[in-house]
């Protein structure tokens, strides 16, 4: 019994050396068994900024019409001719003259469309309703796509050609071009979508930054030709004019041309240039080389990637877009608003804590039509310049700063200044303020002058405000019947940008940093 007893407890010594010997590493994290924490839905990292769209009164048919357009009538003047109201005795006065205007504005549809497919809502159980989530973020990319079209649409506005480039200034310290050629240049006008696109597509780390980017070969799109959801083809203008002429020749000589300047004068309507450099006449031998949202711009040389404008359609102008409304700046262009390009030059301080070239347009409001606008909308590099002009090397300061009078604000110290209101001195009321803010759609280089009240003295107008949305169908959700294995959305709203007042709002263009 006693050696049974030893011989069980020898085996066991050697099976417990045995798990020693194989078994010496335990289970951790490295191996793999491990739970996965995720926290349930996706998180939505990017920005819907839709300040226009959410400001603007929203209002539906007249009730009992929709039509495809609304129609209204207006009295611009009272007193055309300016018939003076002094009568002799007994005697009657000249009838007055009216100035009367038609409008129109037709309704557009908008949409945006995705899908989901079978595998993939499978597969998202118990994470996220990927569904709900489709329909959200078209919803949110109708908003934001809305709020562009809102602001730059242009159904009806357009560039036609661009005028001849003028202006060669050349530096003959290097080699880009080459030595002995002779040189032509061309340029087309683009809107802000034409800009957008060529821009989004150029190669970075230009001297100029977003005023001069140079693209990439085949970044225009004068005719868009969009395939859809349902397999039909959209076809409208991408935003481009049609070519200028030639501008005058000029030959690289003396070992080569290391840079050479042009300019343009400016096209109304159009916030971006594209630019074509050929050694030979032609528009059809030239290349790209350069887009600019100044109508001016710095070259080094002949392109030496291909495109060139006899495969671009650009014999004719393409800058409108019938799938889209007139939008605030167009409003403005067509009615008589304020227009000032300021040719590729810097805004100028006054001395006074003011803007000489804001002032300048103030001023045309009230003289031309006793308006007041309300708020300047920028674009981020305008709005700095705006505050460099104000806060710095000014003789006679105008402006303000406020101190906070509390314990809990003694001793802090903010950096930095911001412009968020300028004083318009030309109003009945005396001075109003107007606010300044910053537009994530505004073009490069560009102050538009919004107005959303009437000032007084309008009070008579029969117009609530001076400019609204008039939907003939609010925003609606369709889920497209299955024809593949796809759950297909489409968010859509069917509207129109109504503008009262367009003479009451303006734009200066063309602002160069600085």
């Amino acid at each position: 019994m006693n050696n049974i007893t030893q011989e069980t407890i020898e085996l066991l010594k050697k099976a417990q050396q045995l798990r020693k010997d194989t078994n010496n590493v335990g289970f951790t994290t490295g191996a793999g068994l491990v739970a996965y924490s995720l926290e349930p839905q996706a998180k939505l990292l990017y920005p819907v900024l839709t300040p226009l769209r959410n400001i603007l009164p929203r209002v539906g048919p007249v009730t009992g019409f929709t039509g495809t357009a609304e129609h209204w009538k207006t009295l611009t003047s009272i007193n055309a001719t300016q018939v003076f109201a002094g009568v002799q005795e007994g005697q009657r006065n000249q009838a007055v003259t009216y100035t009367e205007e038609d409008r129109i504005a037709s309704y557009v549809g908008l949409g945006m469309e995705d899908f989901v497919s079978f595998e993939a809502d499978y597969a998202s159980l118990g994470f996220e309703d990927l569904k709900a989530l489709a329909v959200l973020t078209n919803l949110q990319n109708l908003m934001v796509q809305e709020e562009n079209v809102i602001l730059n649409g242009n159904a009806s506005f357009p560039l036609n050609q661009a005028n001849k480039p003028k202006g060669v200034t050349a530096s003959a310290t290097g080699g880009s071009f080459p030595d002995g050629t002779t040189n032509y240049v061309y340029v087309c006008a683009l809107t802000k979508r034409g800009f957008d696109i060529g821009a989004s597509t150029a190669t970075n780390g230009v001297s100029g930054g977003a005023q001069n980017p140079v693209p990439t070969a085949g970044v225009l799109t004068p005719t868009v030709a969009r395939l859809n959801a349902d397999n039909t083809t959209a076809n409208y203008g991408g935003g481009v004019s049609q070519i200028s002429a030639a501008s005058d020749a000029f030959t690289t000589t003396g070992g080569g041309l290391s840079t050479v300047t042009l300019s343009v004068a400016p096209t109304e309507g159009a916030f971006g240039y594209a630019w074509f450099v050929g050694i030979t006449s032609g528009a059809s031998n030239a290349n790209l080389v350069a887009i600019s949202s100044l109508p001016t711009v710095t070259i080094s040389g002949v392109a030496t990637a291909t495109y060139p404008a006899s495969t671009t359609a650009l014999g004719s102008d393409n800058s409108v877009n019938a799938l889209e409304f007139d939008g605030l700046i167009t409003n403005a262009l067509k009615n008589s608003g304020y227009s000032k390009s300021l040719n590729g030059q810097t805004l100028t301080a006054d001395g006074f804590g003011g803007v000489v070239e804001i002032d300048v347009a103030l001023k045309y409001f009230w003289d031309n039509f006793r308006l007041t606008p309300t708020t300047m909308w920028c674009d981020s590099q305008t709005i700095r310049d705006i505050v460099k002009k104000v806060a710095a090397g000014t003789t006679n300061p105008a402006y303000r700063i406020d101190v906070a009078n509390s314990a809990a604000g003694l001793g802090n110290l903010v950096a930095g200044n911001l412009v968020t209101t300028y004083l318009n001195k030309y109003s009945i009321d005396g001075a109003s303020a107007l606010a300044v803010k910053i537009h994530p759609n505004m073009p490069v280089g560009t102050i538009y002058f919004d107005m959303d009240r009437l000032p007084a003295g309008w009070g008579h107008a029969k117009v609530g405000t001076p400019r609204r949305i008039r939907t003939r169908r609010e925003y609606y959700q369709i889920e497209w019947p299955l024809r593949t294995r796809n759950y297909e959305y489409g968010v859509y709203v069917d509207e129109m940008l109504q503008v009262y007042i367009g003479f009451g709002t303006g734009i200066i263009t063309d602002i160069a940093q600085g």
